[in-house]
């Protein structure tokens, strides 16, 4: 959160001319969120602004010394519309307008059959995600068991078969050639 005691009114110009509502931090950000749109909703507030745009061209920073405001403005900006109704007031913080993304209403509405309408998909993908319970861990394990002693026993039974098959054959076929 933002710190208040590290806030001070924006100041352009002369030392003693403020802006309302505009507010420097002590980072940029800070100063933006803390700030508010109520200067913007001022012509005079926007006429001292571009007034004194090039107050502040020296290169170290500091006021011109014979600085004369300009009789002409370098571009017109109309201010802010105070009679558009709105769900914030002027004096609402910019952090808080960012912090609701500056919408006035949002309104979800879903319609599945005017998606697949517009979109027109040729195929359609649905994936059901669930986590297993215990009832289902269980009888996955005892259906992995059943089935492993089943085949364990078959290749089992079946090695065991073919080993005597072979030992009674060579048997046999040494029997035969020693006789």
């Amino acid at each position: 959160m933002i710190s208040g005691a590290c806030h001070e009114p924006l100041r352009i110009g002369p030392p003693d001319l403020f802006l309302p509502g505009l507010v420097v931090g002590c980072l940029p950000y800070d100063g933006l969120r803390m700030s508010t749109l109520e200067c913007f909703f001022s012509s005079s507030c926007i006429s001292t602004i571009l007034t004194y745009l090039e107050y502040y061209t020296q290169i170290d920073g500091s006021p011109p010394i014979n600085f004369v405001p300009p009789t002409v403005l370098p571009i017109t900006i109309s201010p802010l519309d105070n009679s558009t109704p709105s769900r914030f007031s002027k004096n609402t913080s910019i952090g808080i307008l960012l912090d609701e993304y500056f919408l006035e209403e949002w309104t979800v509405t879903s319609s599945y059959e005017d998606y697949f309408a517009a979109c027109a998909p040729t195929h359609c993908n649905f994936e059901y995600v669930t986590r297993n319970n215990l009832l289902y861990v269980a009888t996955s394990v005892l259906g992995l068991y059943g089935g492993l002693m089943i085949g364990l026993r078959f290749i089992t039974w079946n090695a065991i078969r073919l080993y005597r098959l072979m030992k009674t054959r060579i048997c046999s076929h040494r029997a035969t050639a020693q006789s």
